[in-house]
């Protein structure tokens, strides 16, 4: 159930310790701005309304944006506001509070935040207080990128077929389907299949038989439009695993293909997450995180997050999109590196806003 922040002091306060911060420092006024937008009852449908009270919402988020300024990893924010009491003052608790907070909890929270969509909340709350004082526009908007690691490993092609088979399997079971007999039958196992990964034929005769075992699951199931969402999807998945890598001979012969294909799934954990490039040594998996900002890069204005392998200049419709619905307007001048030349002075024009170059 919902846990309520108190305000209430203790002993270790009788100092007043709080006076030496101060007022006009970020932890002051990180302090007053949660308190002004937020209340711990505006997250009250999150929460059951019986069992144990949560840690206050409110702390949480003020803890998580701290997080963000500094970089602190999980375990070093719980240490910070174990024995920092700047922390302590932006959260509003006591020097000895009786909330604590570990960094898995931390993480939970963070991730319920992440599922919400908080973060669009808070910008957008932000840039409307902005907008109130007369704090944005100016003579041009910057946009630009910056690589986002994706949640897993990246996974080759005979462990991606694997994995996908697995999850079918799975899926297939919950759902009450019964199960095919399969050529390999170690798909039960957290291990990796048991061959000699040295062996060039070895490995090649592996792939023939989760190709097969692949398909035959693929063709189980003709008419996917009534299954479960949730064996549709991973039917889906399988297909694009199995397909993506390999290439087949008259034959029936599978091999793997000599090509990357441009929507490559890299991970059957993480399947949004694909490979990137930031220059041409610069390699990276997971995603690219596309940032418009105003007065120099003083407000962030709008945030789309592309895959790894979208082209800057394929994104930059969708930053301007997203910057509109944030702020309800449209930059007069949009400056991008040369990235962005794909469609600066095209999709731009269109967009209402004239578009520039700036080498780097």
């Amino acid at each position: 159930m919902l846990g309520r922040r108190s305000p209430q002091i203790n002993f270790s306060d009788v100092d007043e310790w709080w006076k030496a911060i101060p007022k006009q420092s970020f932890w002051a006024r990180i302090r007053e701005w949660v308190s002004q937008h937020f209340c711990d009852e505006d997250f009250a449908a999150w929460y059951s309304p019986v069992g144990r009270p949560s840690i206050p919402p409110t702390y949480v988020l003020t803890l998580t944006l701290l997080q963000f300024r500094e970089g602190w990893s999980d375990r070093q924010t719980v240490e910070e506001l174990r024995f920092d009491d700047r922390v302590k003052y932006a959260l509003g608790v006591s020097r000895s509070p009786e909330i604590t907070c570990d960094h898995s909890t931390l993480c939970r929270c963070r991730a319920r935040f992440l599922d919400k969509d908080l973060g669009r909340t808070l910008l957008r709350q932000t840039l409307a207080d902005a907008q109130a004082a007369g704090l944005l526009g100016g003579a041009e908007d910057l946009v630009d990128s910056f690589a986002v690691a994706g949640a897993a490993a990246r996974q080759g092609t005979l462990t991606l077929i694997r994995q996908a088979i697995k999850r079918v399997l799975a899926e297939m079971e919950d759902a009450g389907f019964q199960l095919p007999a399969l050529g390999r039958e170690d798909y039960a196992s957290r291990k990796k299949s048991a061959i000699d990964w040295n062996d060039v034929a070895a490995r090649e005769a592996l792939l023939q038989e989760l190709v097969a075992d692949a398909r035959m699951l693929s063709n189980q199931f003709q008419d996917r439009e009534s299954l479960p969402t949730s064996l549709r999807q991973g039917l889906e998945l399988l297909d694009m695993v199995t397909e993506q890598d390999t290439t087949t001979d008259d034959q029936g012969h599978a091999t793997i293909a000599q090509q990357v294909a441009k929507e490559r799934v890299i991970s059957v954990v993480d399947t949004d997450m694909r490979h990137g490039r930031k220059s041409t040594s610069q390699k990276f998996d997971g995603y690219k995180a596309h940032v418009g900002s105003q007065n120099k890069g003083a407000f962030v204005t709008s945030v789309v997050v592309t895959g790894g392998n979208v082209a800057d200049g394929d994104a930059a419709p969708a930053v301007l999109e997203d910057q509109q619905r944030n702020t309800g307007t449209l930059p007069e001048k949009l400056m991008g590196d040369t990235s962005y030349g794909g469609m600066l002075g095209t999709t731009g024009e269109k967009q209402g806003c004239s578009c520039q170059l700036r080498t780097q």
